[in-house]
């Protein structure tokens, strides 16, 4: 059984996790990632709650494409919200949103923090 199946076999219980409103996001009520995404564990995996939603309103998700969030709400699950894109676009489009985090990679700060060694880390914005 591919994912898409055991997918559709778990949609009540997916849909049952998911505060629907009239308007507004649709909210995933159970389990959630350290990064804020909502879970559902589905035949032995765990899989972001939003990529279901998707998978049940809209079909398969193409290799290679990621699910964006048009309301930038991780835990949203409604589908009208939801778009296939590239990580490419994804990432273009955050930064455009300021969602992505300043400074680089390689440890220097983003103007916020900066680590001092054995002293830890202290709030530049205070000082």
């Amino acid at each position: 059984m591919d994912n898409v199946e055991a997918i559709k076999l778990a949609e009540e219980r997916f849909w049952s996790g998911v505060n629907r409103p009239d308007e507004g996001c649709w909210e995933w009520q159970r389990a959630k990632s350290s990064r804020g995404y909502g879970i559902i564990r589905v035949a032995h995996q765990n899989l972001k709650a939003h990529r279901v939603a998707y998978i049940l309103a809209k079909g398969a998700i193409a290799p290679g494409a990621v699910i964006c969030h048009t309301c930038d709400n991780t835990l949203c699950c409604r589908p009208s919200h939801l778009v296939a894109s590239t990580q490419k676009e994804n990432m273009a489009q955050a930064s455009q949103r300021g969602r992505l985090p300043k400074g680089d990679a390689h440890g220097s700060h983003n103007g916020m923090w900066e680590k001092t060694g054995k002293q830890g880390i202290r709030n530049l914005s205070t000082e």
